[in-house]
C-alpha cells in the first residue's frame, strides 16, 4: 500500500530531514568512497623518517667560534682546560676524557701538555692499551723517536702478551735501519712464546736481510 503523500513531497514511510533553529538540516551527510584501491604512489614509514631527518639536517648550524687575537685564544684555552679538568675530577677513571684532553692539546700544538696528560692517564690506568697506542702515535708523528722507543719498551714490559706493541716496536727499529736492535726485540718477544704468527714474522724479518741460516734456526726453534 502506497504511503500517504505529505507536504514537501515526502510520503508517510519516510520522514523529512529535521531542521534546526537556523534552517539547516541536523542530519550529517555520509561520504561515500567510490574508489577503495590503494594510491598509485605509496609513502612508506622509512620515507617519512628520511624526510624528517633531511629537514632536520637542513637547519643551519651555529657558526664556529673564530679566535681573533692572542688574548682571546688564551681565554679560550683556559676555559677548555677547565672543562676537561672538571670532567676528570668528576670521574678520573673515565679514560675517554683523558684521551680527548690529550688529543685537544695536541691539536693546539701543545705537545708537552699532551704528553703530560697521557702520563697522568697512565698513572690512573698503567696498562691501558689505547693510551699507550695514542701516546706512541703522537710521539712518532712528531718524530720524537727516542720517546717513542721508551714508550714501546714500557708497553712490552707491562703488556708482554699484547702482540701489537711488539710488532710496532720491531717495525720502528727496522724502519730506522736498526736491524740488530729489531732482532734483539724479536728475541725478547720469542721468550714469551707467542703464537706461530709472531715466529713467522721473525723468520720473514731475517729473510728480508738474506739471513737464511738465522731464519732456518728460528724455524727449528718453532717446530721443535
Amino acid at each position: 500500500m502506497d504511503g500517504k503523500q505529505l507536504p514537501g513531497g515526502y510520503d508517510s514511510s519516510s520522514r523529512p530531514p529535521k531542521v534546526g533553529n537556523r534552517g539547516y538540516s541536523s542530519y550529517t551527510p555520509i561520504l561515500c568512497i567510490k574508489n577503495k584501491n590503494p594510491a598509485p604512489v605509496q609513502i612508506t614509514a622509512e620515507q617519512i623518517l628520511r624526510e624528517v631527518q633531511e629537514r632536520r639536517d637542513a637547519i643551519p648550524k651555529a657558526p664556529k667560534q673564530r679566535i681573533m687575537d692572542e688574548e682571546e685564544l688564551a681565554d679560550y684555552r683556559m676555559r677548555k682546560r677547565k672543562e676537561f679538568e672538571d670532567s676528570i675530577r668528576k670521574d678520573r677513571l673515565k679514560i675517554g676524557t683523558w684521551l680527548r684532553y690529550a688529543a685537544w692539546e695536541q691539536n693546539q700544538g701543545e705537545i708537552a701538555r699532551a704528553r703530560s696528560t697521557y702520563e697522568r692517564a697512565l698513572d690512573v690506568d698503567p696498562r691501558n692499551q689505547t693510551v699507550f697506542l695514542k701516546y706512541t702515535e703522537m710521539e712518532m708523528k712528531h718524530r720524537n723517536i727516542n720517546l717513542a722507543r721508551n714508550l714501546f719498551d714500557r708497553a712490552v714490559t707491562l703488556l708482554p702478551r699484547v702482540d701489537q706493541f711488539w710488532y710496532r716496536y720491531t717495525y720502528l727499529e727496522e724502519l730506522l735501519g736498526n736491524v740488530e736492535g729489531a732482532r734483539q726485540i724479536f728475541e725478547r718477544w720469542m721468550k714469551w712464546e707467542p703464537d706461530e704468527t709472531a715466529w713467522n714474522a721473525y723468520i720473514k724479518f731475517e729473510k728480508r736481510y738474506n739471513e737464511i741460516e738465522r731464519a732456518e734456526a728460528i724455524f727449528e726453534r718453532l717446530v721443535y
